[in-house]
């Protein structure tokens, strides 16, 4: 699923960037270390750390029960979501 979503926007950059002329600016980016840390961050956190944690509950309960905490998460993450950036969908 993460690397579906790396290949998918990325061709949408470089899309963005061939019919805007300035596909130089693409890597411009990864110049930027404060950007090289924030990815490495939200990657080594968000699918590394969740993946552990997962394995983990699986050893703890059984998969019914993961698969509903799982489906849960993701509602609690909307929320979340919309309470922290206090967006108001119609």
């Amino acid at each position: 699923m993460t690397l579906m979503g790396f290949v998918f926007f990325n061709i949408m950059a470089l899309f963005n960037h061939i019919i805007n002329p300035n596909l130089g600016s693409y890597w411009l980016p990864l110049i930027n270390p404060l950007y090289l840390i924030s990815i490495l961050y939200l990657g080594l956190s968000g699918s590394l750390a969740s993946s552990f944690l997962s394995n983990y509950s699986l050893s703890k309960i059984n998969a019914v029960k993961m698969s509903i905490f799982g489906n849960l998460s993701i509602v609690i993450t909307i929320f979340l979501g919309l309470f922290s950036y206090m967006k108001v969908f119609l």
